[in-house]
């Protein structure tokens, strides 16, 4: 992924997760929006690799979800909120 794509993508991830105002929010609905955002949309592979990304870098966290183990969810972290914010 090129470095624009990236960036629009990261802060899309982002923006989606500050809107939620700390509740988690599952995986697709991130996606869905990130996809509003960069086009085209991110394939599988991007996905998992800026959603991993954003992990290692502390600006994201998963959430467990208390009746669906299945499911994948994500808060924005401080360092997250931070990044955002520039």
């Amino acid at each position: 992924m090129d470095t624009l794509r990236k960036r629009k993508a990261t802060t899309a991830l982002l923006q989606a997760l500050a809107l939620a105002d700390g509740y988690p929010l599952a995986d697709v609905v991130v996606r869905s929006h990130a996809s509003d955002y960069v086009k085209p949309a991110l394939t599988d592979e991007e996905w998992q690799a800026l959603t991993q990304t954003c992990l290692n870098g502390n600006m994201i966290r998963k959430v467990p979800s208390k009746l669906d183990e299945d499911l994948v969810q994500y808060t924005i972290t401080e360092r997250g909120e931070a990044i955002l914010a520039q």
